[in-house]
């Protein structure tokens, strides 16, 4: 009888432990470190917070998602501003479901643009030379887009094309930090050159979306 009574106190002592850490609730400044990135700006609409591309970053993505589930309605009434940011920041992952939709990578051309001066030659390389990756990526991510969509990006990627064949490949050879700068050229103008190719078969093959 006393053993019974005690399996059930402890029984009853799990639950109970079980249940206050369900209701476990923390303050902004504890998690801080932890979630502060996910919740700025994405880096790949700011190109002065990134040299490469993270929006077709998988990796990132579900980092950014198991860190902010974590503490999705966990956070104490006073931090109730960035409680809201986290449940947005969730509902915009799924909503965009990492860009399977969207045709178009982010190419920061007008903030290259302005930034194309010598002192940033190194940065600029550093960004082109991970084009290749970020469009691999893109290209095996990328469903069904719209085809306005497809169509508008295509003749973006054509005058970027032009760009980093004349203006940025004029900064990067007069540059002396970068010193494999025309094989960076190249490779990104190549890859540019795929992905408006791979594009292009997704309309001809009708892998688009044309509703309106």
């Amino acid at each position: 009888m006393i053993l019974k009574l005690i399996g059930r106190l402890l029984v009853l002592s799990s639950i109970f432990l079980i249940s206050c850490q369900s209701q476990e609730s923390y303050t902004y400044e504890e998690i801080r470190p932890e979630i502060e990135q996910y919740l700025r700006p994405l880096p790949h609409n700011n190109f002065a917070d990134s040299d490469t591309l993270t929006i077709y970053d998988s990796n990132y993505f579900e980092k950014m998602r198991a860190a902010l589930s974590k503490y999705e309605g966990k956070l104490i009434v006073e931090d109730s501003v960035q409680q809201q940011l986290i449940v947005q920041r969730l509902i915009d992952i799924q909503k965009e479901k990492i860009q399977t939709r969207q045709p178009q990578i982010y190419l920061p051309f007008q903030a290259i643009k302005e930034q194309l001066q010598p002192q940033y030659a190194s940065k600029i390389a550093t960004y082109l030379t991970a084009l290749p990756q970020q469009f691999e990526a893109a290209k095996a991510q990328l469903e069904k887009p719209d085809l306005s969509h497809t169509q508008q990006t295509i003749e973006e990627l054509k005058a970027g094309f032009s760009f980093v064949s004349n203006d940025v490949a004029v900064l990067l050879q007069q540059s002396n930090a970068v010193n494999n700068y025309e094989e960076i050229i190249e490779n990104a103008r190549l890859t540019i050159k795929d992905y408006i190719a791979f594009l292009n078969s997704k309309i001809l093959n009708q892998e688009v979306n044309q509703e309106e």
